[in-house]
């Protein structure tokens, strides 16, 4: 004789536990009603367990670490850096010079070939020829606009097809003022504009180059900042001329600049510290910085997690004999971790960390 198989009573068990919920929710809706304006809720033991509350110390901001250490980049301030470009299409031959070298003004850095370096060669004689011809003629049309043999609208078109010949001559020139001669038909050598530290080559033997294209950025050997992501609630108490310590050096640096905008990722704010000079530094190299948050003497230092935002107000559950009790606080700094805080707050009282969620619901539904 076969066995009947029993049903799962679906009905009955999900009216049971929607019961048994709404049960719950009543019970705390209760014990929280009529206690919203003294932003207090009555909560037994068994409910605050039901609940997943769990609390955690205050302590005076002066007992939590008010340094914070952020880790930046090296990086070349703007202005810092000029790049070596050439004048014409070519393709590099091959680099006179290597990463970290210390050059000045007018030494080789790159051998390249072009075939349009020639024909400029050879335009450059051209125009300097055609400035001097109508240089002459300008001053010839001068001495006869004196005489009275040239009028005035002649002398004047002379004057500016001769200031024409000569712009177009020094555009030329100065063009070429970093290129010299090379051994072979149609190469030539690029020469550092100014002195300074080889900061990094961007193309190698072999490759084309494209006219005005940068080869080699040069930089200051001792000027040097510091990029820093710093949390937005900690970066609001900083501010430009600020002093940082630098954990590479006894030295200090000084805040040259705040990114106005916030990374919407990191919720971050880059600050650029200017860094001193002494210490040898790299682009790219990877540097620390501590910053110090001062706090008043009403501080109180928090779990971060403890922090409750209701609108653009910003509070605190604690925990009080028979339940919890909202309490609205500043927020002087905070970081992922810890949040330094000022209000009706003691040393001695416990802040809720964990089923906050239920709590604000409470709170919200009054």
């Amino acid at each position: 004789m076969a066995r009947r198989r029993k049903q799962p009573c679906l009905g009955l068990c999900v009216t049971m536990h929607f019961t048994s919920f709404i049960l719950v929710i009543g019970m705390l809706a209760m014990a929280g009603s009529g206690a919203s304006l003294a932003q207090e809720i009555d909560l037994s033991a068994s409910q605050s367990k039901a609940l997943g509350i769990e609390t955690a110390a205050v302590s005076l901001a002066s007992d939590s670490p008010e340094a914070r250490r952020f880790t930046g980049q090296v990086m070349i301030p703007p202005g810092g850096s000029s790049p070596v470009t050439s004048p014409f299409d070519a393709v590099l031959i091959e680099m006179r010079v290597v990463p970290g070298m210390t050059v000045t003004a007018g030494t080789p850095v790159a051998r390249l070939y072009s075939p349009d370096y020639e024909a400029s060669r050879t335009d450059l004689e051209t125009r300097r020829l055609a400035a001097a011809h109508m240089g002459e003629i300008a001053r010839r049309a001068e001495q006869l606009g004196a005489m009275g043999l040239r009028s005035r609208q002649e002398v004047d078109e002379a004057r500016h097809d001769a200031a024409s010949a000569e712009l177009e001559l020094a555009t030329l020139r100065r063009s070429l003022s970093i290129v010299r001669a090379g051994s072979g038909s149609g190469e030539f050598e690029l020469t550092a504009l100014r002195d300074g530290q080889v900061m990094q080559i961007l193309v190698a033997p072999g490759q084309s180059v494209a006219r005005a294209e940068p080869l080699v950025i040069f930089g200051s050997d001792d000027d040097y900042w510091l990029e820093l992501p710093v949390p937005e609630a900690l970066a609001a108490n900083l501010a430009i001329g600020a002093q940082v310590d630098l954990s590479a050096s006894d030295q200090t640096g000084e805040i040259v600049a705040m990114d106005p905008g916030i990374n919407p990722a990191t919720r971050s704010v880059n600050i650029y510290v200017d860094l001193p000079q002494g210490p040898a530094w790299r682009v790219g190299q990877l540097a620390d910085a501590v910053f110090s948050f001062g706090a008043s003497g009403s501080a109180l230092s928090v779990p971060a997690r403890a922090i409750v935002r209701f609108g653009p107000d910003t509070a605190v559950f604690v925990e009080r004999a028979g339940g919890v009790e909202r309490v609205f606080v500043e927020i002087v700094s905070q970081d992922r971790s810890i949040s330094i805080v000022s209000g009706d707050l003691q040393p001695e009282d416990r802040v809720v960390v964990s089923g906050l969620a239920a709590l604000k619901n409470l709170v919200e539904a009054g």
